[in-house]
């Protein structure tokens, strides 16, 4: 599919803010069915939640300090 060839293709909105960290790194991985150079998601509370119990909470921290 040829469709988003060479495009980088970001998702937001109330939708994307309903989908869990792992359900947008799927979405992220099918960005490469349509020929996307990338896609990507904002940061948001569910990654945090993700880093959080991934054992990662300094990053999660981090990344909340730079979006606050």
């Amino acid at each position: 599919v040829e469709g988003g060839t060479g495009a980088i293709v970001e998702y937001f909105g109330p939708g994307a803010d309903s989908i869990s960290a792992t359900g947008k790194a799927t979405i992220c991985n099918m960005g490469a069915e349509i020929g996307a150079t990338c896609s990507l998601f904002g940061y948001d509370h569910n990654m945090a939640m993700y880093l959080k119990a991934t054992g990662r909470e300094a990053i999660a921290d981090a990344a909340d300090k730079v979006a606050a």
